[in-house]
């Protein structure tokens, strides 16, 4: 993803700047600059949006989306991810004005197993941690490393001031003990699915082609007997979130291990792609994902 980001930028340095600025200018502002910064950028990197371009075209839809857009809406976004973190717990609640099926999630917390909550890379998705900090859920998030450790440091130290604590997930078999222990306890562990990781990544058959997903997340439902809750965050046209959790997904065993994921894996995408297909100008795809030029990445990628 590196290729595909701001490389100055995407610094715990910067970081730290824009938790600052966001609190010098009204927000209405700051997004609609950071809308305009964001078609600027494409505009002058007509290669990457061309990756977005193909990207989108996995979905299928009969009118092909403009990726000029995407990131355009990645840069709203980034002002609220900013301006979330720099205000009170109060007034980043107060960005979420519609939450749906959240009984899924109180029938999980009553099984005491915890739950596996499953997101695209799909609008201002850390905003869930906020959420669960409202409704007392415990919750872990997921995250492969940064660019620098400073500024996974940075994006730990973020999630932390909700009570969200980060596990770093690379391929100590440790990590996916303790993890499993988190599960144990009841916590509620939130993991992005619609990128690939080095290894256990499998495709899913959407409209346009093969998505490849994080699949081998799964297995910790599998082993852990607590349910997968595909969640989403789209921002509504008066700038305010909606956050929905969709109906739980039991994973059981299907033949082999990979016959397993492969099979839920589809089952994932498939919750998760209407809601893709209604709002494809927040889906944050700037790596590409289509056939010919997917590779497995030879460094880990990160959440935003």
């Amino acid at each position: 993803m590196a290729s595909h980001r701001l490389e100055t930028t995407y610094q715990a340095g910067w970081f730290s700047l824009g938790e600052r600025v966001v609190v010098l200018f009204p927000r209405s502002w700051l997004r609609a600059g950071a809308a305009l910064w964001g078609k600027i950028f494409a505009w002058m990197h007509p290669k990457k949006v061309a990756v977005v371009q193909r990207n989108l075209k996995l979905l299928g839809l009969p009118q092909e989306p403009d990726p000029v857009l995407v990131y355009a809406e990645f840069g709203r976004v980034m002002v609220d991810y900013f301006y979330a973190g720099a205000h009170s717990l109060e007034r980043a609640i107060a960005l979420v004005d519609e939450r749906k099926g959240f009984e899924y999630l109180q029938a999980a917390q009553a099984e005491g197993n915890g739950a596996l909550f499953i997101s695209p890379h799909l609008s201002f998705f850390e905003l869930g941690g906020v959420i669960m900090k409202d409704i007392c859920v415990p919750m872990v998030a997921l995250t492969n490393p940064e660019p620098s450790p400073e500024l996974t440091a940075w994006r730990a130290s973020y999630r932390l001031r909700w009570g969200v604590e980060t596990i770093e997930v690379g391929h100590d078999q440790l990590q996916f003990v303790k993890i499993l222990k988190e599960l144990a306890a009841g916590k509620f562990v939130a993991a992005l699915f619609d990128r690939p990781h080095a290894s256990q990544s499998f495709k899913a058959q959407v409209p346009g082609g093969l998505l490849p997903c994080s699949s081998g997340i799964l297995l910790l439902a599998l082993l852990g007997k607590c349910p997968v809750i595909p969640v989403t965050v789209v921002v509504k046209p008066n700038g305010k979130y909606s956050l929905e959790a969709l109906p739980p997904i039991r994973v059981e065993k299907r033949g082999t291990a990979a016959e397993t994921l492969q099979y839920y894996t589809q089952v994932v995408v498939d919750a998760l792609l209407p809601t893709l297909k209604k709002h494809p100008e927040q889906w944050f795809q700037f790596a590409p994902l289509y056939e010919k030029e997917y590779q497995s990445p030879s460094s880990p990628d990160s959440l935003l």
